[in-house]
């Protein structure tokens, strides 16, 4: 079983994020940006050689960035992109270009540098579960995957475009680990190689335009009338092209054009001659559109977000969709709007120029408005139904969103003009339809953990809820602000909310009082409340049903059932996710059915001692996932079925189920997660006699925690290793392997160096080296005391009695044994085994210490031989009679008790460790029987009390006391067996 079964393209990153460490495979190349070059350049051959040259030679370390500066439509943009088209073309930058979108000039639209390095995570192929709330643990993060592609050759070039002063502090990697270039109007505060662009001369202007215009426009164009055009539109690259573009649309002369320009210009009372131009070019560029498409230009720069689709469009004009399309593909052909940047959607060229030459919002722009809210909302309804059935049903008349993959596609390039709308909506006449908005926008953001977008949810809620709109929408907003603080974690702010609204709601609208109490639930739980979040789950799940809302009824009884597992009410649990698990069923929802199905095999597996069930429920789980393509999903659920068929008792298909499950998760890149899996089975092939070929796997692990930033891991990884070699007999080398795990896990932690310890102390003393092995273990024991770990002591000291036995030392050997054995008492019902390979947590065997290895199923046939033997001797004690044989037979019969006691604990791995303590009172009682047995026969002698021949029944007695005590004590040596290490 060699591992890694295959090489896997991509970079390796690994380090650690708010205390977690993770260790992916990113992709080879980052994505090409949204926004590519345009179609036409020219006059700025020098400045991109400049940049080319300077971005391909070697950094000198210093870090400063190279920034383009210039004046707005100067072409800073354009010269950019070219740039690092080139260099990627080159090969310079083999790792992709990385170009997050900034729009720093814009107030309305500048993206915050947290959503900006959010974006950038993504981008390079982070999962968002990894990445982090903080802004400045994100900038740490960029900086160390960027350094990662670098140590492996494969640099990226970081295109900072229209960027500010807040947006460098945070996005320059560290320097020499990437290309930096960077677009901004000032110069920036910090150091930099800046390279500030002039406006065109008029000849390169003329050149433009020339290169810009089709055939014949070109030959009608003179020298003298391109230089005018040229100055007239201050030569500035997008103005020019603007001015080619309506050459040829409208038929105008480049005199006419630049009389225009000029007119438009002197009315303005701009100082800045490009702020006056700009405006004045596109005021000009207007003429020839007819009515509507005009209208259609000017709320299109008006309208919130980053661009709006050709059905969005529609709504917003309200035209009919194919005539829309019409219209957008003219204002495209006529250079006032493109399509495209982050969301795909058309927007306007230069949307600062076309607003300010459009002049006043038409008297609609507020209806207009409300109308693409509408249109929103209809098809978020649409999309929502498909992400997460029930939750919302499609409107009439919305848009057809086919399945799962084309709600993902329509939340993730509408979701930031959707929350842009929402802040318009706060205190105006579609309040409603706002917080209906917030509502189905709760599967999109749940899904992909979008913290910043949560966190802008929470602020538009927290106005409406404080906004002066009708009561109704006023408690719905408050209802989504405590859902949103709730799922930022901001639990003490979200019950105060939620209790308040909840005693204002009261039970009217069952739905209202449904998604209360829901949210409240899920409260309670984060604040580890437990009863409060089942109260409050159940009463959301009775309102919900009563109602007919099945998505909040699954949401109650799924917080519910986790509220019983946490409480340890199996049975319970088991009811609440059943019905999550039935609810989301009627409903087509195969994803949260499988959620609830993990948690409900949680539960079997860990509270009712059902592991094989648990493994039935994992694998339906996994072909749930599987078939919603949510592989992470589909492969943690493979990973728990395998852990389920281990704990059954299927030891090689629990083994198998792991390796596949760390398979898929190697291919989707989380080497973290796949080589804990790794770990697992290793230690499980050991368990099960197969330690051969655990080494090969937990060599494998211990290479890989030798290469990222994780010392206990790394130290656990060694200690599995350790416990296979002395498995193996091969105790010097287990011997050297668990030394270099103690080092590693001193000042990693405490519980890793106990396991390493007690893995220590048991491959010296295998290898005879007993007085040795005590100073590690007794450390170990130590250690697990200071830890309040029962487990961990039952291990060490259970290996501490052993050694200080073997080397005669009784009283020290069965002080250690007793500690044992309390510790196992206190361990109870055991949870999750969260990793089998650093405690495996034995039950704590009896004072006749480990012997021969020796599975459960014998050690219980031999104490229901013992019971048997047991009552055969009360028997005897009757048969002999006296006045002692009343309590003979009682002693016997308690005996007999007890034994069976232990046979049948041995039947359940679970319950195994009651056997260590029956056994002590076990002995106890054969011990007395036998005293009693010997009291009555020779009391029975002396008298001469016996009906037939004492010396038969005396002789008969011992017999059977003798091989009583023969076959108690190979029961005991086969149960400490089965407990042993």
């Amino acid at each position: 079983m060699a591992w890694p079964d295959r090489e896997r393209p991509g970079v390796f990153c690994h380090g650690t994020v708010e205390g977690r460490a993770f260790a992916l495979r990113l992709p080879e190349s980052v994505p090409p940006p949204a926004r590519a070059p345009g179609a036409h350049f020219a006059g700025r051959s020098t400045e991109l050689a400049a940049l080319v040259a300077e971005l391909t030679e070697p950094t000198d370390g210093t870090g400063a960035p190279t920034v383009v500066t210039g004046p707005p439509g100067v072409g800073k943009s354009e010269l950019a992109r070219r740039a690092a088209a080139e260099l990627h073309a080159g090969g310079r930058y083999p790792g992709g270009v990385l170009a997050p979108v900034l729009d720093g000039s814009d107030p309305e639209r500048r993206v915050p540098p947290g959503r900006a390095l959010d974006a950038a995570l993504r981008t390079l192929g982070l999962p968002p579960a990894l990445i982090p709330v903080e802004v400045e643990a994100r900038a740490a993060l960029f900086r160390a995957v960027l350094a990662a592609y670098a140590a492996q050759g494969r640099r990226l070039l970081v295109l900072l475009d229209d960027a500010d002063d807040e947006h460098l502090a945070l996005l320059l990697p560290t320097p020499g680990t990437a290309g930096v270039l960077v677009t901004a109007r000032p110069a920036p505060a910090g150091p930099a190689d800046v390279l500030p662009l002039a406006p065109l001369p008029a000849a390169t202007g003329a050149q433009l335009l020339r290169e810009t215009l089709p055939g014949a426009a070109r030959g009608a164009l003179d020298d003298l009338a391109a230089r005018r055009l040229a100055e007239a539109c201050g030569g500035l690259p997008s103005a020019l092209l603007l001015a080619a573009r309506t050459l040829e649309r409208t038929g105008t002369t480049p005199g006419e054009l630049t009389e225009l320009i000029g007119g438009h210009a002197a009315a303005t009372t701009d100082e800045d001659a490009g702020a006056r131009v700009r405006p004045a070019v596109h005021a000009a560029a207007l003429r020839g559109l007819t009515t509507d498409r005009a209208r259609l230009l000017r709320l299109l720069a008006r309208a919130p977000g980053p661009g709006l689709s050709t059905a969005a469009v529609a709504r917003l004009i309200d035209a009919p969709e194919p005539a829309a399309a019409a219209d957008l593909a003219a204002l495209h052909a006529a250079g006032l709007i493109e399509p495209g940047g982050p969301a795909a959607g058309w927007h306007p060229v230069d949307r600062e120029s076309t607003a300010a030459s459009a002049g006043e919002p038409d008297d609609d722009h507020e209806a207009a408005l409300s109308r693409l809210l509408r249109h929103q909302l209809d098809a978020a309804r649409a999309a929502a139904a498909r992400l997460r059935p029930g939750w919302a049903r499609p409107g009439r008349g919305g848009p057809e969103v086919p399945d799962r993959a084309a709600a993902l596609a329509w939340y993730a390039a509408e979701h930031r003009t959707v929350i842009a709308l929402l802040h318009r909506a706060v205190g105006a006449a579609d309040a409603g339809a706002a917080v209906e908005l917030i509502r189905l926008l709760e599967p999109f953001l749940d899904h992909g953990r979008h913290q910043d977008d949560r966190a802008e949810i929470a602020e538009v809620a927290e106005r409406l809820a404080g906004g002066e709109t009708d009561p109704a929408t006023t408690l719905r907003a408050a209802v989504q602000l405590g859902r949103a603080r709730c799922a930022q974690g901001r639990y003490e702010e979200a019950v105060t909310v939620l209790r308040t609204t909840a005693a204002a709601a009261g039970s009217r609208d069952q739905e209202l009082a449904a998604l209360v109490l829901d949210a409240l639930g899920a409260t309670w739980l984060g604040l580890g409340r437990r009863e409060e979040a089942a109260r409050e789950g159940l009463r959301a799940a009775a309102f919900a049903r009563r109602a007919g809302n099945r998505a909040i009824e699954y949401a109650a009884q799924l917080t519910t059932g986790i509220a019983f597992a946490e409480q340890g009410r199996g049975r319970a649990a088991v009811r609440e996710l059943g019905k999550a698990v039935q609810v989301a069923e009627v409903d087509g929802d195969q994803q949260r059915a499988a959620v609830a199905e993990v948690r409900l095999g949680l539960v079997g597996l860990d509270l009712m001692d059902g592991a094989t069930a648990a493994a039935a429920t994992f694998v339906l789980a996994f072909d749930a996932f599987r078939e919603v393509g949510e592989h992470r999903l589909q492969a943690e659920a493979l990973g728990l079925a395998g852990r389920a068929l281990l704990r059954a008792g299927g030891g090689e298909s629990g083994v198998e189920q792991l390796c596949d499950a760390a398979r898929q998760l190697a291919d989707l890149g989380d080497e973290y997660a796949a080589y804990r899996l790794l770990a697992e089975a290793g230690e499980a092939l050991r368990t099960i006699d197969r330690p051969a070929q655990a080494l090969v796997l937990q060599q494998a692990v211990a290479a890989f925690q030798g290469r990222i930033d994780d010392p206990e891991g790394r130290a656990r990884a060694l200690t599995d290793l350790g416990a296979t070699l002395s498995a193996l007999g091969r105790y010097q080398e287990a011997v050297d392997t668990l030394t270099e795990a103690v080092t590693a896990a001193r000042p990693a932690s405490p519980s890793a160096s106990g396991a390493a310890l007690a893995g220590l102390g048991r491959a010296l003393h295998g290898a005879g080296q007993h007085r040795e092995a005590l100073e590690p273990l007794r450390e170990a024991v130590t250690l697990a005391r200071a830890e309040g770990d029962p487990a961990a002591l039952v291990w060490a000291a259970t290996l501490l009695g052993s050694a200080l036995t073997v080397l005669g030392r009784r009283s020290e050997s069965a002080a250690a044994f007793r500690e044992s054995r309390a510790a196992a008492r206190r361990l109870g019902r055991r949870g999750p085994a969260p990793r089998t390979a650093v405690y495996p947590a034995p039950p704590a065997p009896t004072a006749l210490g480990p012997g021969k290895a020796v599975d459960h199923g014998t050690a219980s046939r031999a104490y229901t031989e013992s019971a048997a033997l047991l009552l055969v001797a009360a028997a005897a004690a009757l048969w002999i009679g006296g006045p002692w044989s009343t309590a003979a037979v009682a002693v016997a019969a308690v005996s007999a008790l007890t034994a069976a006691v232990a046979a049948t604990a041995f039947r359940r791995p679970s319950t195994a460790a009651v056997a260590g303590s029956v056994h002590l009172l076990l002995q106890v009682g054969w011990t007395v029987l036998a005293l009693l047995i010997a009291v009555l026969a020779v009391v029975s002698l002396v008298r001469g009390e016996l009906p037939l021949p004492g010396a038969a029944r005396t002789t008969t007695a011992f017999a059977c006391y003798l091989l009583l005590a023969t076959r108690i004590r190979r029961a005991g040596r086969q149960g400490a067996a089965a407990l042993a290490p």
